[in-house]
């Protein structure tokens, strides 16, 4: 891709329900979906369900209108705040949260987790669950010293980021300078559950690839401890897929805590 026509996440039209249809749907196949949802479903809920992650504030900044991620998290936190990039996603989100008719159907999703838990039933239940744990949907801009501005957030005990710094970034200082930004939203001593798109150069939604910043695993754990991260664990996922829509070579996913020093 010419860099002179890079399209990133946040600062371009994003074709928020193509974004769905590609990589979360049924209809995208398992080894997609095994990639998209079932691992970071799986990574999420076991990072939480250990017991010794949790608190009063969760913050998400998750890709599209993702919210199968928190599916864990509302038993764990009493307020989940999502920010999103661009008026498409938050709009894509907020049919999900009122049950609008043209809403994603999130369901496979939701079975999946509640199987995980052992339970097999009540998808319906966690679903509103989760909704009533959604306080707000806010507009963030990384061209803003306080992201959310002129919203002030509570500083989260847990911070999720789920396919943004890879998306957002052009190039290694600019992928430190928004790994701090995001940081800032989170309490020193605070937890970070963070999904890193490995070795990755475009993916598409809609008619359109949009830009990926190439990062593998050193550049990341490096990055983490210019931050004052301790990694605690590092899990990825290989690549099974093949298909013209993306290209990457697995999925990292990454709980690490804030030193509790940290002020920046």
């Amino acid at each position: 891709m010419d860099p002179s026509e890079r399209r990133f996440y946040h600062s371009h039209p994003v074709d928020s329900r193509k974004l769905l249809d590609h990589y979360c749907s049924p209809t995208a196949g398992e080894a997609m979906l095994e990639a998209t949802i079932k691992f970071p479903i799986q990574q999420v809920h076991k990072a939480l369900s250990a017991g010794n992650i949790k608190g009063d504030t969760f913050i998400d900044i998750s890709i599209g209108g993702f919210i199968y991620p928190l599916l864990a998290a509302c038993e764990f936190f009493k307020d989940i705040i999502l920010l999103k990039f661009n008026d498409e996603c938050i709009a894509e989100t907020e049919k999900w949260l009122n049950t609008h008719t043209e809403a994603f159907d999130w369901s496979h999703a939701s079975k999946y987790f509640t199987e995980l838990e052992g339970k097999g039933h009540g998808w319906q239940e966690k679903e509103e669950r989760l909704k009533s744990k959604i306080r707000r949907v806010v507009k963030c801009d990384l061209a803003k010293e306080n992201l959310t501005e002129p919203e002030v957030l509570p500083r989260a005990d847990c911070l999720l980021i789920f396919g943004i710094l890879e998306t957002t970034s052009e190039d290694r200082e600019s992928f430190r300078r928004n790994l701090k930004k995001f940081a800032s939203l989170l309490k020193p001593g605070g937890r970070l559950l963070l999904f890193v798109t490995l070795n990755a150069t475009k993916y598409r939604a809609g008619e359109r690839d949009l830009h990926y910043f190439t990062c593998d695993e050193a550049l990341l754990t490096a990055s983490l401890g210019e931050e004052g991260f301790a990694v605690e664990s590092c899990e990825v996922f290989q690549k099974k897929e093949h298909t013209d829509l993306v290209d990457y070579s697995g999925i990292a996913f990454i709980s690490a805590q804030k030193d509790s020093e940290v002020t920046k």
